[in-house]
């Protein structure tokens, strides 16, 4: 059995980690898709750290665990709306 498992390389937490998101991510790209669960006020200080770095960003919500059609649906929002990230 061939196996390959890839991990994030940065994991950043902790009180007022969300306003300082943009400032990780402006390097990378200028337009995000944010993913959120139906309570997407809850992400308001996610919201507000990309703007603040000048990122502009497009919701995607999903109900629930998300499935291989919510993946999918993801990814063609993303490409429609010339996402970066």
């Amino acid at each position: 059995m061939n196996f390959e498992f890839a991990t994030a390389g940065r994991i950043v937490f902790g009180r007022g980690k969300a306003m300082e998101l943009g400032g990780m991510v402006r390097s990378m790209a200028s337009r995000a898709l944010v993913v959120t669960g139906r309570s997407a006020g809850r992400f308001q200080p996610v919201f507000d750290g990309l703007k603040s770095a000048g990122i502009s960003f497009i919701l995607h919500q999903v109900d629930g665990e998300p499935t291989v059609q919510d993946a999918t649906d993801g990814a063609r929002h993303a490409h429609q709306n010339g996402v970066e990230m």
